[in-house]
């Protein structure tokens, strides 16, 4: 029966530039190999072997040449594509293993199974049946760095076969090992090629090819001969390299070409409709997964049990294969992107810190500007009503406020109620000490409906008779009375502007019932009607209630129609608001100079990390990781250290306002003067600086994630 053929190489050419010449490595290859037979690569050091392994695993590109496995043009297709036919069809076991440090033996090699899709748990089983069949289960939960050479090997080899492949490369899979452990995955090997499994091995050493169905043996960049195994193969391959030796055949065109050759890198070109939409999708995903991360890890320290039990709710229980999506789901991307932070969490802690320092600095300059505003605004409001307008004639006006036109401003829509004033000069006479104030006569209700704050006596009520009066304590003031002494007292009270002009002063006996504390100066308040007698009919003021905030803008519009003049103490707060937009914007100025700082400390690090991690870079791509998923893992551990660093900066922001605010009431105790706390800020600013931090993260991000894509496999996996 004819055999059937899972690789076939036709003419594959491959050089390497050295200066301005290139130097030919594989020239004019040409081998096909079969399914089910280990085939041995096998030649001197530097004779082209790994080279060759390399461009059939598709991360070295041929100058020239065909490879196609299982039918299909390798080279024919993109970076992700390829990547895609590793993780699918061939396993890859190398001479030193490779390893994502942050996570266990049992997750690296799970890691490989979910990159094919399949859950988190369904990969752990697989994982786990593949780590017993080379007798390593009970090593599963270690990091690799904690194993000999000889068990990294045999984990490697299972991480090989965690897709089921079709094809196993073994980059000589001994090298580091001793004889019994070399000759244990020599076996494993050759056992799998009885279940129809394609093994193609390079090695230098002979005493290994008597495992070999086949060894096609190179020499100088060319296959020179492919010997069957028939007997004694050992000494069949020395006659070969032998004979060839002997024949001293001339060493090929050292500079076969100039032209530069195509990198391996070629991913798929991404529209930039397709990269914004992938960016705008990728922010709010990451709150959802990390949220439900947090919650995981949140609900294991309370009960592994319910930790676990939610877990499966995420990742699903169920081994079918129906459920098998065709690629890693962003949830386990996300995961492996917390594990590496957590891995190096000195250095994690401390870029977190910076950027919370930083992020805290502008929140707390923020804070005092909001919260400096608020207790100028809480102050003015709480001294006057927000729903009142005051209401005058405007200076110079022939206009005069009397019933007919408080009766048309009674009338507009949304007005509740209308305090008539009226203010006139009077002269009080207490026991022969005399002192010229205001009088104001108001509608009885006024001052119960004002922020006036009655301190001491009662209010004026209907019932009340017209001599009744309420003093302010800027009057006590004034004659040095105590609250306790002043109610109950009488005066008189002249009014200087009495009408008509031709009668005496007018004075009015009055008792002093109440007293007022406001920001007047020496005032008296009397019912309305105690002083209509002695002056005009017109009014000097109204004030307006209203029945809600909305409707002010509106009314004081129509009440300014009517030519008079109006006042709100929103005008105040609009002010007060404007002074204090421009404070914040200065304070925003500075606290942006300390959040960007820390930002490029966080660059730094992320950089650096980078850098640590370039041999693992290259294992992801080895494995079959496609371009946004390494792009993914990068950028989600920055947008991780953004969004931590904005909540540890709110932290920071307002546990420096109560320390402001505490050290300026301890500087000002001997004043008797109340704690305050000066910071405040509006919970619409917290979620913006967590997702400005975010998304910062997010940014930051980019450049290691795009310099970790760009990285070629190999040249990652011979970092040092």
């Amino acid at each position: 029966m004819e055999k059937r053929k899972i690789i076939k190489i036709k003419n594959i050419k491959k050089s390497f530039k050295i200066g301005t010449r290139r130097n030919l490595v594989l020239k004019d290859i040409n081998l096909e190999i079969y399914k089910g037979e280990l085939i041995t690569i096998f030649g001197p050091s530097g004779c082209g072997k790994s080279t060759l392994l390399n461009t059939i695993m598709g991360i070295e590109r041929p100058d020239s040449g065909d490879i196609n496995i299982l039918g299909i043009n390798l080279w024919s297709m993109n970076a992700d594509d390829r990547a895609d036919m590793r993780k699918r069809n061939i396993g890859v076991v190398y001479q030193q293993q490779n390893w994502i440090k942050s996570l266990s033996v049992l997750e690296n090699i799970s890691l490989s199974a979910q990159l094919l899709g399949y859950n988190k748990l369904q990969a752990e089983e697989k994982a786990k049946e593949n780590i017993s069949k080379v007798g390593m289960l009970e090593y599963q939960n270690q990091y690799a760095t904690e194993l000999s050479a000889g068990e990294q090997q045999k984990m490697g080899l299972a991480r090989a076969l965690i897709s089921n492949p079709q094809v196993i490369i073994a980059d000589e899979p001994t090298g580091n090992l001793d004889t019994k452990n070399g000759y244990d995955v020599l076996n494993i090997l050759k056992e799998l090629t009885k279940t129809g499994t394609t093994v193609v091995l390079v090695t230098h050493n002979p005493e290994y090819l008597e495992y070999s169905d086949r060894v096609a043996v190179m020499k100088d960049g060319m296959i020179i001969d492919i010997v069957e195994n028939k007997n004694g193969i050992k000494e069949d391959v020395e006659r070969v390299i032998t004979k060839k030796t002997a024949k001293k055949e001339n060493t090929p065109q050292q500079n076969p070409s100039q032209t530069e050759i195509q990198s391996e890198l070629d991913y798929p070109v991404e529209s930039f409709k397709e990269k914004l939409l992938s960016y705008t999708l990728f922010i709010p995903n990451f709150f959802v997964e990390s949220i439900t991360l947090f919650f995981i890890l949140l609900l294991s320290k309370i009960s592994i049990k319910k930790g676990e039990q939610f877990k499966s709710r995420i990742y699903g229980k169920q081994n079918n294969k129906k459920n098998i999506s065709k690629e890693i789901s962003s949830y386990e991307l996300t995961e492996v992107s917390f594990k590496n932070l957590l891995f190096k969490k000195f250095r994690t802690i401390v870029t977190i810190l910076g950027v919370g320092i930083g992020t805290g600095f502008v929140l707390l300059l923020l804070s005092l500007g909001y919260g400096l505003e608020k207790v100028v605004v809480d102050e003015i409001t709480t001294a006057q009503n927000l729903k009142q307008i005051d209401t005058y004639p405007k200076v110079g006006s022939l206009l005069v406020l009397n019933d007919e036109l408080v009766k048309k401003i009674e009338d507009i829509s949304g007005v509740e109620k209308i305090y008539k004033i009226k203010n006139v000069a009077g002269r009080l006479n207490y026991k022969g000490s005399t002192a010229d104030v205001v009088v104001y006569g108001i509608d009885y209700e006024y001052l119960e409906n004002s922020p006036s704050k009655l301190v001491s006596g009662e209010y004026l009520t209907e019932e009340l008779e017209n001599n009744h009066i309420l003093v302010n304590i800027a009057y006590l003031e004034l004659f040095g009375f105590e609250k306790e002494d002043i109610i109950g007292q009488s005066l008189e009270i002249e009014v200087v502007d009495s009408l008509p002009a031709e009668k005496e002063k007018e004075v009015l006996n009055a008792t002093i019932i109440g007293i007022i504390e406001d920001d007047y100066p020496p005032v008296v308040y009397t019912k309305i009607n105690s002083i209509s007698q002695y002056t005009n009919t017109n009014y000097s003021q109204v004030t307006v209630v209203v029945g809600s905030n909305s409707d002010i803008d509106t009314i004081r519009k129509q009440i300014e129609a009517l030519g008079l003049e109006s006042f709100s103490v929103m005008d105040t707060i609009n002010q007060v608001e404007s002074i204090f937009s421009y404070i914040r914007l200065g304070l925003l100025f500075f606290g942006i100079a300390a959040f960007t700082i820390s930002f490029l400390g966080m660059v730094n690090t992320l950089v650096v990390s980078l850098l640590e991690r370039t041999r693992e870079v290259g294992l992801m791509k080895i494995v079959g990781m496609k371009k946004n998923e390494i792009r993914s893992i990068f950028i989600t551990e920055s947008m991780f250290i953004g969004f931590l660093g904005g909540i540890v900066g709110i932290l920071f922001g307002y546990l420096g306002g109560y320390l402001v605010s505490l050290i300026l009431y301890l500087l000002s105790l001997s004043k008797g003067v109340d704690f305050v706390l000066i910071s405040y800020i509006p919970i619409h600013i917290i979620v913006l600086l967590i997702i400005a931090t975010t998304l910062l993260g997010f940014i930051t991000g980019l450049y290691p994630a795009n310099r970790a894509i760009k990285v070629p496999p190999l040249d990652a996996l011979r970092y040092e």
